[in-house]
């Protein structure tokens, strides 16, 4: 089915429960139609009645979820609005920059259908089903995430606020900066030199809102996400999605270890106020 935007039910909130029954429904449904599962494929979920669960499903036809809902506001009565698709999993490991848990980069991955669902309220659910198994609920009633927040702004709804203060994403874009000097001239760097290349310190004041507000009138993408994305996020999902760009601060800290003497590398590793990760 394609989305119908004449098609009217008033909106309602669901509980956790029916909210999980309809995504496993429909993740079922959408698992036996190989054709549907080509790619990712966006759910709206239109009215429930006692006959069944009205939805329609269309391909998003893109590689990335989020690039592809960027921009899309669904109508004001659909129920709820999720992603079905593909991917690769591993297992999780406590604690990222942003407080959640992130994946394990040494296990194997593994091939993955993943499904999520949020209504209206902002409550969500979400499932994975690995090869030849069946789909399983997670038990997180609220997934953070590039996904969740993405379905989250088509619905209009805010995402949870940002995490991770503005002055990281400044501390990685002079650990780069720094990297890349330090590559071309091993060992030779002095902190003098160093220190010139720290982004601009006005840079300092600036919160994720007012980054997202710029961004958001810019001409060219900021940190790679479009200006138009930039105006349909909030603050915190702008502020993740930039974050997930980056390379981590404690990869960029060991990857100077072999081309920046451990003096200097021990200074700036304090100068940006966080203890080496290596």
């Amino acid at each position: 089915m394609s989305f119908d935007p004449t098609h009217r039910r008033v909106a309602r909130a669901l509980d956790r429960a029916q909210l999980e029954s309809v995504l496993t429904e429909i993740e079922a449904g959408l698992h036996d139609d190989e054709a549907a599962l080509g790619g990712a494929v966006a759910v709206a979920l239109i009215g429930i009645d006692p006959d069944g669960i009205d939805i329609a499903c269309r391909p998003l036809g893109a590689a990335d979820v989020v690039d592809a809902l960027v921009g899309f506001d669904a109508p004001p009565d659909w129920l709820a609005f999720g992603v079905v698709c593909h991917g690769r999993a591993r297992p999780l490991l406590d604690g990222d920059r942003s407080g959640m848990m992130t994946p394990d980069p040494t296990a194997e991955p593994t091939a993955v259908g993943l499904a999520l669902l949020v209504d209206r309220s902002g409550g969500a659910v979400s499932g994975l089903r690995s090869t030849g198994g069946d789909f399983v609920a997670l038990p997180d009633p609220a997934p953070v995430g590039r996904v969740p927040d993405a379905c989250r702004r088509v619905l209009g709804l805010g995402t949870p606020p940002p995490t991770v203060p503005v002055a990281e994403l400044w501390s990685t874009c002079w650990l780069e900066r720094v990297l890349t000097a330090a590559l071309a001239r091993p060992g030779a760097l002095t902190w003098g030199e160093i220190a010139a290349l720290r982004p601009a310190t006005e840079l300092d004041g600036l919160d994720w809102g007012a980054i997202r507000h710029v961004a958001g009138r810019n001409d060219e993408p900021a940190f790679g996400v479009r200006p138009e994305a930039a105006a349909w996020m909030d603050d915190g999902m702008f502020s993740r999605e930039i974050l997930s760009r980056q390379p981590p601060l404690s990869w960029l800290i060991a990857e100077l270890e072999p081309v920046l003497p451990d003096p200097l590398r021990q200074r700036l590793v304090g100068t940006i106020g966080r203890p080496p990760v290596l």
